[in-house]
């Protein structure tokens, strides 16, 4: 037995000293390898797993899988590339600031779109099942949570019709949000032809789905090339408040016509290619906005999809642009706040701009790691002028950000570094100043449910909180 124990001991080791090479080789930040270094000598028994867990910042499979249909995936883009020429929009003087962001997208600018600021989920599932029933020739679904419940029967049986009728279907979702799907859901849509896949990141096992890193964190739905639909709803009940958990819900999806839609549905197809390693057939030409949706029509908009496969990181210089750019008013909606020490920066020079900062923060949590990081960098940051609001009547999940009086950008991304570098994402930034007022009205309605937080009140945290809460912010990294 104490050959046996010794045998282990020596494996721990060794295997925790090739993480470290491996850390010291390949991670992002100088900051990060010397944390997982010490972390993997010190405590070799509980770092080593977490690093499996937590450790990879490539994701190989994605990039083989786009290079073994290269040629296809180039074309597609070229072709839309082309076509989307007659739509782009010319930045103005005052939006040359935003040149950045576009050099960081995979197309440009564009004019001609609508965009609808749906309101939580009794606003978007309604709007998003009434597209379901109208598409004509193809459908594509992609979420990082997918549940059978109630609204998930109720998307899966209605999938299911539209296949029976002739619609091609392509459904993506990731394999550790929806690790609780049981595989009677997905067996069901695959008898009636539906294309359905999981998304699975890769770790030192051959295949872990409990990987933590790469998460594809996107949200999209998409019908005939023509109406999309992402921002921060999955499938599953409690986004509807439908669960004794969470009996209120507040969050904000988007609905989006004109060329934007084929920009979304090419970094859908960039993730069914990593998953399937096949083109699907989808429409490529760009359509305006109809006339009807005057009202919801907007000047210029960007779609930015984000992730860990790109040579820069978009998330991170996206969020920090933004920060970066504000002059008078920065306005953050996040369900997480876990900002690493760049973006800290960022905002403290906001501050010292004179920039008006607020951040939109849920009362109630979903995950106590989250909230006990949370609150070490509200803690901290609250002496530096940064007005944080406690959103009250229960979990609030959007992902906004306002910039002074024009720019909104919202999507699935969080204000936190898994969503920075870590996930897939994906964002939609509008320039233009009606769009800017509706998000600004609704941010205003937000805070009339919220309440300014205090010192005093951060100090009348139980003690175990205030010890525990520096603790979860060493991992913020990896939140």
């Amino acid at each position: 037995m104490e050959i046996f124990l010794q045998l282990v001991l020596v494996l721990i080791y060794l295997f925790s000293f090739i993480a470290i090479v491996d850390a010291i080789l390949h991670s992002r930040t100088s900051q990060g390898a010397m944390a997982w270094t010490i972390a993997l000598i010190t405590l070799p028994l509980f770092s080593l797993p977490l690093y499996m867990l937590f450790g990879r910042r490539t994701y190989d499979k994605y990039i083989k899988a786009r290079q073994h249909v290269d040629a296809e995936i180039t074309h597609t883009a070229q072709i839309l590339k082309e076509s989307i020429q007659p739509y782009q929009y010319p930045l103005t003087n005052q939006e040359q600031q935003l040149q950045v962001l576009e050099n960081l997208a995979p197309l440009p600018f564009t004019n001609s779109n609508s965009v609808e600021l749906l309101i939580d989920g009794q606003k978007a599932f309604p709007a998003i099942l009434e597209s379901l029933k109208n598409a004509k020739k193809y459908i594509i679904i992609q979420f990082y949570i997918v549940r059978h419940d109630n609204i998930g029967q109720q998307i899966k049986q209605l999938l299911i019709d539209r296949a029976k009728e002739g619609l091609d279907i392509y459904f993506l979702y990731d394999s550790l949000g929806s690790f609780e799907l049981n595989d009677d859901y997905v067996d069901d849509m695959k008898q009636v032809g539906i294309n359905i896949y999981e998304f699975n990141s890769t770790g030192f096992l051959k295949s872990n789905r409990f990987q933590m890193n790469f998460r594809n964190h996107r949200k999209i739905v998409i019908t005939d090339g023509e109406t999309a639909y992402i921002g921060g709803l999955n499938i599953g009940d409690e986004y509807l408040a439908a669960v004794p958990k969470f009996p209120v819900w507040r969050d904000t999806h988007l609905k989006l016509t004109g060329p934007s839609v084929q920009v979304i549905q090419l970094a859908f197809t960039e993730d069914w290619i990593a998953v399937t390693r096949t083109l699907p057939k989808l429409k490529w030409r760009p359509i305006a906005s109809e006339k009807e949706d005057a009202t919801q029509s907007v000047n210029s908009l960007l779609v930015l999809p984000s992730g860990p496969v790109s040579t820069l990181e978009v998330g991170t210089f996206s969020f920090l642009h933004l920060i970066n750019s504000a002059q008078k008013r920065l306005w953050i909606a996040s369900p997480y706040f876990i900002p690493d020490v760049t973006m800290r920066s960022a905002l403290q020079l906001a501050i010292l701009r004179g920039v008006e900062v607020r951040v939109l923060i849920p009362e109630t949590p979903d995950n106590l790691l989250n909230q006990l990081s949370t609150f070490a960098h509200v803690n901290w940051m609250i002496k530096t002028g940064i007005q944080f609001y406690f959103y009250e009547p229960g979990f609030m999940h959007q992902k906004i950000i306002l910039v002074d009086k024009n720019i909104s950008f919202l999507g699935t991304a969080n204000f936190a570094n898994r969503s920075f570098r870590l996930n897939f994402e994906i964002s939609v930034l509008v320039s233009d100043r009606k769009f800017a007022e509706k998000t600004e009205n609704m941010l205003k309605e937000d805070f009339k449910h919220s309440h300014l937080i205090t010192e005093k009140e951060l100090c009348s945290k139980p003690v175990y909180f205030r010890i525990l809460s520096p603790i979860a912010r060493l991992l913020s990294p990896v939140l």
